[in-house]
């Protein structure tokens, strides 16, 4: 039997996943996987850390990685795949991707890897904050929320070319599911969208 371990956690889905047609659904699930393996290659990831989730996906990374590396490198490799991904598509084709960040102790699993860690990182992925961004945010490909714990620990610090200005705090509430945590949002690109200096309307 595997035992806990702490490693950087990772979530991410599809904005609009559901309302496309079933062939336009498998084409944007294979759009995903193949963002995310991109971006894996790009912060020197193997590609096999995915477990898949329908719409979304689950990264598990070693836990022997470098986070102030990995963390930038990830972010970067994805913003860049996902515009090469939508070069040549159209607005309705486009592939728009929400993605968690935290950090903690996850357990493996007969069917995947489970514990609190990446409750908190599909909570954060499904809180309004991350869903808003993208729709406030209309020129972004790629929103990332990240654990209050994860960006004090790491991110704002400022390592490679992640700049920790380039983050705003929010509040991420799914009272119906009991959460409420601090967390922290990038969106990819802000034009057309509120400032740094402006609030996010719908972000919390």
């Amino acid at each position: 039997m595997s035992l806990p371990r702490r490693a950087l956690c990772g979530a991410a889905d599809i904005k609009g996943w559901s309302s496309r047609l079933v062939p336009e659904q498998m084409r944007a699930q294979q759009s995903l996987v193949d963002v995310v393996h991109a971006a894996c290659r790009e912060a020197g990831l193997p590609e096999e850390i995915l477990q898949n989730s329908g719409d979304g996906v689950l990264i598990i990374p070693p836990s022997d990685i470098d986070e102030t590396r990995v963390i930038p490198d990830l972010i970067r490799g994805m913003t860049m795949a996902l515009r090469q991904e939508n070069r040549l598509l159209s607005e309705a084709a486009r592939i728009r991707l929400r993605l968690a960040l935290t950090s903690g102790m996850v357990t493996p699993g007969p069917a995947g890897f489970g514990g609190g860690t990446v409750i908190e990182c599909f909570r954060l992925l499904d809180s309004k904050p991350a869903k808003a961004a993208l729709e406030d945010y209309p020129s972004a490909d790629l929103a990332v929320i990240v654990s209050d714990y994860l960006y004090r620990d790491v991110i704002r610090h400022g390592f490679r070319d992640l700049r920790a200005d380039s983050f705003w705090a929010t509040r991420s509430e799914i009272p119906e599911k009991d959460f409420i945590a601090d967390a922290w949002l990038y969106v990819s690109d802000r034009k057309g969208g509120p400032g740094p200096s402006e609030p996010c309307p719908r972000c919390g």
